[in-house]
């Protein structure tokens, strides 16, 4: 068999296996989960504190950094 006709037979199975887990990780979730607004108030960051800690929820010692602690309402971001 010709290189260019494997090739165009490999990259069809590519795709076709590709389409075949895109499919199922586009199914929806066992959960509701939902964001209307995410607003970040930099006034609650710690001193020492970057805003990556907060994104990557890093921990100094028995504390934790999350994104929760700093968002600007948190009452109204998650629905």
């Amino acid at each position: 068999m010709p290189f260019v006709a494997r090739r165009i037979i490999q990259l069809a199975l590519v795709l076709c296996i590709s389409i075949m887990f895109a499919a199922a990780a586009l199914a929806a979730g066992p959960y509701a989960v939902g964001t209307s607004c995410i607003q970040i108030d930099t006034g609650k960051i710690a001193s020492g504190r970057s805003l990556n800690d907060y994104l990557q929820g890093n921990w100094d010692g028995d504390q934790r950094f999350y994104v929760d602690q700093i968002l600007a309402s948190p009452e109204s971001t998650f629905f």
